[in-house]
């Protein structure tokens, strides 16, 4: 999984990206596409600079997966804490894409019965 991050009237310690990249990456673990290549992810962190206090900061990651788009966006005090509401988010949004790739692999196709006619005329 790639990840790309955006930071808005903040940066980002060497620490606080660590600390995302391995929250996301805990999100492979319900399902197998969704720690491959193909996984294309963006997280965006952004400080409201009109507050004095309270939740500044914006956190929104998003995550492409093949065939649907995880997203959370949450509100937080600190980096740390809007990563961890916003796992919370994508994990439940995980659960239910792996329970929708697992029922696609396990419908069986019917097949169908050779039909012969006889055509003759």
């Amino acid at each position: 999984m790639n990840l790309n991050f955006v930071c808005r009237n903040l940066d980002l310690t060497s620490g606080q990206k660590t600390y995302i990249e391995e929250k996301v990456g805990k999100i492979s673990k319900y399902g197998e596409r969704l720690g491959d290549e193909s996984t294309q992810g963006r997280v965006e962190v952004e400080e409201d600079m009109k507050h004095a206090s309270g939740d500044r900061i914006t956190f929104i990651a998003t995550l492409y997966v093949p065939g649907s788009t995880l997203r959370a966006e949450v509100k937080a005090t600190t980096v740390e804490e809007a990563c961890d509401l916003a796992y919370e988010k994508l994990k439940s949004q995980a659960e239910g894409y792996k329970a929708k790739t697992e029922h696609k692999k396990n419908v069986e196709i019917p097949e169908q019965e050779a039909v012969e006619d006889d055509f003759s005329f």
